[in-house]
């Protein structure tokens, strides 16, 4: 794939830029390793031409529709089951071995179960990042950035374009390489190739990683060689509050936030001050401490044009005749609480405990047709999607309960599971007897007033209001609903002796606009933390000279241990969306987005004595050790190697 955009006066931006600067930014390739690998129990019925599949994956209807188009069977005789989903982070999207148990349950007429290795895992999953940045940037005598020159090119395997969509997270991160930045100016070259190694796809950021990671190192690089305290260059270019919505150059539109704040809310919760002096105190101990920064812009709730990542999503809300509800949802938990949150929501709605919610998901004969969870979509599309079902369901049921109480339905609301006239509780019908007298006697003819269907359930298909597909004249689009935004710190010590980091503290500011369940919210961004973590430490996918993976199991791709793992603080910034029914963005990818380049801005400040320039990732030991040789070797003066 070759791709290249345009717009804004670059040529006049660089003809009068006071300062540029260049870098070259590249991020290696590493992969989301689920604990429970890819699994599919294919059980063919000849006789029916049925074929039930049981799979772990995040997308049940989407792996029937492919399923489906692969073995030719009508898609209304395969049913697709998931429970729950051991970890997906976009590695369980695809469909491709899977259709091997179901051509052998085909032919034998016997259930066959194939169950993924952690070796066949490594060598054939989805593999991601593994690309180079190559950006110049113009700013002018304030260092307000004027125009940025940027070429991305990207390994995409064996398969980038098919089997796992990986050559799109390339032009996701060019029309997203502004990150939380006013950028006036931009030309960008996106080159995918094709190699062999695995294939290129999701992992829990899809593009948006590589446009902020190379924004933020590149604003970190840009500050040094102008003089400038990097969070004061930052200051200097971030969106401010009072200009949202904001469209940036590319097409995309940033609904909501206030990245300053969050810039100042993680400088706060540091204590800048403090800390130097902790750092200078250490240092003359031979200790060496570092504090990093970097603001994370997450776009969430993708909507993929003419593809099976579209943007919408179905629920159905359904009393049930003894008073309790049922929720219908195409959404998927593969363990980031999405069924806890969807049963909250729509509990709130009619004023019950959210345990008489029974969520249903994961079962194509039985819910409404769905895309699963994958862009962060359940608390835009997810949540919107069932809150505005149970809205219309509300207002049946109080223009039921209304009706059987001969009153007006702006008479009554609803209350503890009852609907009831206002300023006269004691005139009530519990929602069982509602469901009683509609479903079961005196019926639906009598119960329903005019207007409504003579049914207790209500469905809503939910779509992003601001998609827009087509390109324009510049070639622009804007396919993501919210865009949730943090501002990363990590502090870290650096031992020399060693090359050993210790991260120290890691603190997030993040705003995913309304908070629905902080527990839920917290656990997303500790979990995504902890895969950032591993991501700039120790994983890292290693091919030799011949082509062959070098990493086959967890004792070789060292992904991060519990005491790797440091005290992550977490503070929100509520500014709610005005695109989704609650307000709510997604808060999946913020981790693994924003960690990465604020630990590498912590090691370089803690490694300033010796004039460490991070260059290539992970910072293991001895790459660590490495980079403080080269350093010295480029300036003979500073501190001594200790190798």
């Amino acid at each position: 794939m070759e791709w290249r955009f345009e717009r804004g006066p670059i040529a006049e931006a660089f003809a009068k830029a006071a300062h540029r600067v260049t870098a070259k930014i590249p991020q290696h390739r590493y992969t989301g390793t689920p604990l429970e690998g890819r699994v599919a129990l294919a059980d063919f019925d000849p006789m029916e031409n049925r074929l039930v599949v049981t799979l772990s994956t995040q997308s049940p209807h989407v792996s029937r529709t492919l399923l489906a188009q692969t073995l030719d069977i009508p898609e209304a005789r395969i049913q697709v089951i998931t429970r729950d989903v051991g970890g997906g982070f976009g590695i369980k999207l695809q469909v491709d071995a899977e259709v091997i148990p179901c051509l052998l349950s085909m032919r034998t007429g016997r259930p066959v179960l194939w169950s993924e290795t952690r070796t066949e895992h490594m060598l054939s999953a989805i593999h991601a990042r593994d690309y180079v940045c190559e950006l110049e940037g113009a700013f002018d005598a304030h260092g307000a950035l004027l125009g940025v020159r940027a070429k991305i090119t990207g390994d995409c395997g064996c398969d980038g374009t098919n089997r796992a969509a990986g050559a799109g997270q390339l032009l996701v991160a060019a029309f997203y390489l502004a990150g939380n930045y006013r950028l006036p100016a931009i030309a960008c070259e996106v080159v995918a190739v094709v190699t062999n190694k695995a294939p290129y796809g999701a992992y829990r950021g899809y593009g948006k990683d590589i446009a902020n990671y190379a924004i933020e190192r590149f604003m970190e690089i840009a500050a040094r060689q102008m003089g400038l305290e990097s969070n004061e260059l930052r200051r200097r270019n971030l969106i401010q509050a009072d200009q949202f919505p904001y469209e940036i150059l590319t097409g995309p539109i940033y609904d909501s936030g206030d990245f300053p704040r969050l810039l100042t809310m993680a400088e706060t919760a540091i204590d800048l001050p403090a800390f130097r002096a902790r750092q200078a105190a250490a240092r003359k101990d031979g200790r060496f401490l570092g504090v990093g920064f970097a603001m994370m812009l997450e776009p969430s709730g993708g909507a993929v044009p003419n593809c099976i990542f579209n943007g919408y999503e179905t629920a159905t809300v359904r009393m049930m005749p003894e008073g309790d509800f049922m929720l219908l949802s195409g959404m998927q938990d593969i363990g980031q609480g999405v069924e806890t949150t969807l049963a909250q929501v729509v509990a709130d709605e009619f004023g019950v405990a959210p345990a008489r919610i029974n969520v249903v998901l994961g079962e194509t004969q039985g819910i409404p047709y769905g895309l699963g969870a994958w862009s962060s979509r359940g608390a835009s599309f997810g949540v919107s999607a069932a809150v505005e079902a149970a809205r219309t369901l509300a207002i049946k049921i109080s223009a039921i309960g209304a009706h059987m109480l001969e009153v007006s339905a702006q008479d009554v609301e609803l209350l503890e599971g009852a609907v009831v006239v206002k300023g006269a509780p004691f005139r009530r019908l519990t929602f069982r007897e509602i469901g009683n007298a509609v479903s079961l006697f005196p019926g639906p003819l009598v119960t329903v007033p005019k207007g409504f269907e003579p049914n207790l359930e209500a469905s809503h298909t939910w779509t992003n209001p601001i998609a827009r597909w087509v390109p324009d004249q510049a070639g622009t689009l804007s396919i993501y609903t919210t865009h949730p935004s943090g501002c990363f710190a990590a502090i870290v010590e650096v031992d020399i002796e060693t090359g050993k980091i210790e991260i120290e503290r890691l603190y997030a500011a993040h705003d995913c606009g309304t908070v629905i369940n902080p527990r839920i919210v917290e656990g997303q961004l500790i979990g995504g933390c902890v895969q950032g973590i591993g991501a700039v430490l120790n994983e890292e996918l290693v091919y030799d000279a011949e082509g062959h993976l070098q990493n086959l199991g967890f004792w070789d791709y060292l992904i991060p241990q519990a005491p790797d793992v440091p005290r992550i603080e977490i503070d929100h910034l509520v500014s709610p969306s005005p695109n989704t029914s609650l307000g709510s963005k997604g808060m999946g990818e913020g981790g693994p987005v924003g960690v990465p380049p604020a630990v590498v801005h912590a090691v370089e400040d803690a490694l300033a004595p010796f004039g460490v320039e991070v260059s290539t990732l992970p910072l293991s030991p001895e790459r660590v050790l490495g980079l403080i040789d080269a350093a010295r070797a480029r300036q003979p003066g500073s501190l001594k190697s200790p190798m």
